[in-house]
């Protein structure tokens, strides 16, 4: 199930993160033909479960989905990559995990083994939420690579990190900011658990834009059926 794809730099290699095979796949371009080579696979490990989440039952709609105990902090879950303007490392967003992980291209042990070169945990969900992490969705570097932004789809927002093109290391830059606005806690309070929905929240966020001038991000929720849009200081 493939849920993002981008290329690097040199139009030559493509990735996508494989959400429910819980693996990333790299991918040779033929520039002429546009054919992709087969993939070659990248299994990011899982830590496990949730000790918050694991105290929560699963919604009636997750039992009736046949969603697994803890879906989706059940397994590693990527779902978002993206290549650095340098074109030395890619960066990939485990909703599962709720880390954010940096592989060196081009592809080698780091990637055919699963541990990466570098690894920073994304931030943990607030106590109300039913999930243990905020829940890395889909990543955009700014133009200079210099920063990298992340929308959360578990807990309903957006982050900025920091990179180094020269260590692949990355940093958690200001806190992160909500999707829905000044009102939004108070929008989500009032509406009731969905029992149609896996794990019976209101609103999850899915992509995330990057303007041409670096200075506006946007966000798009699902649920509160809205863009949010954020000025880069």
């Amino acid at each position: 199930m493939p849920v993002d794809f981008c290329l690097d730099v040199s139009g030559k290699a493509g990735y996508t993160c494989n959400f429910l095979a819980s693996s990333i796949s790299a991918l040779a371009v033929d520039m002429e033909k546009g054919a992709l080579s087969e993939p070659q696979l990248c299994s990011p490990p899982h830590a496990g479960i949730p000790e918050k989440v694991l105290k929560i039952p699963p919604s009636a709609g997750a039992k009736a989905l046949g969603f697994p105990e803890g879906f989706p902090e059940d397994a590693s879950h990527p779902h978002g990559v993206a290549c650095d303007p340098s074109g030395k490392w890619l960066v990939m967003g485990d909703l599962g995990t709720n880390n954010m992980s940096v592989y060196s291209l081009p592809v080698g042990e780091s990637f055919t083994s699963g541990a990466a070169d570098f690894v920073l945990e994304a931030h943990k969900a607030a106590d109300a939420n039913r999930h243990g992490g905020g829940g890395p969705r889909q990543i955009v570097f700014a133009a200079d690579g210099k920063t990298l932004y992340c929308v959360s789809e578990l807990d309903h927002t957006v982050c900025s990190y920091s990179f180094d093109a020269a260590t692949g290391k990355m940093a958690e830059v200001g806190t992160p900011q909500t999707t829905l606005g000044p009102d939004g806690q108070a929008w989500l309070d009032s509406i009731p658990p969905l029992p149609h929905n896996y794990n019976a929240q209101p609103n999850y966020n899915s992509g995330i834009a990057i303007s041409p001038d670096g200075k506006h991000v946007y966000t798009t929720q699902r649920g509160a059926d809205s863009v949010a849009g954020f000025v880069v200081a």
